[in-house]
């Protein structure tokens, strides 16, 4: 059995390196899942870096992960998102485009933000429950859409 393959938004990232729940939902994420965040996400997490302690940390968080970038190819996609987007986020669309674009769902505190975007699978921190397997998580994600 193969593990299946999630996204994870930086806030994810972020309360697993700043927040008091052990485990974080990060690693219970790692536990049933391969993550990946994405370029935007990266950057955002790294931005917060005020120590090279601090830096180090994060890029620890983020080393067992794949990064998502964007590439040529799917230039197309991203700019019909943003020309049909009205909000000034512009990363928030980008990194909806990059998990479309991977068929990646998105784990993310931040569901109200993505929801515009009908086509991803969007799956909030409570359904990461400890001992849950990645299908089983999904599951409950697809009976919530």
């Amino acid at each position: 059995m193969s593990l299946k393959r999630v996204a994870v938004d930086s806030d994810i990232i972020l309360d697993h390196l700043y927040g008091s729940a052990s485990p974080s939902v990060l690693r219970r994420l790692m536990r049933a899942f391969f993550c990946y965040t994405t370029v935007f996400q990266a950057a955002e997490v790294l931005s917060r870096a005020r120590t090279p302690f601090e830096l180090h940390a994060m890029q620890d968080a983020m080393g067992a992960m794949k990064l998502l970038g964007v590439n040529a190819r799917g230039a197309t996609r991203y700019a019909e998102m943003l020309r049909k987007s009205r909000s000034p986020d512009r990363w928030t669309v980008m990194v909806a485009g990059l998990c479309l674009e991977s068929k990646l769902p998105l784990v993310s505190g931040r569901v109200r933000e993505y929801r515009r975007f009908r086509e991803l699978l969007l799956i909030p921190p409570r359904l990461i429950r400890p001992g849950a397997t990645g299908e089983e998580i999904l599951a409950e994600a697809r009976t919530r859409e």
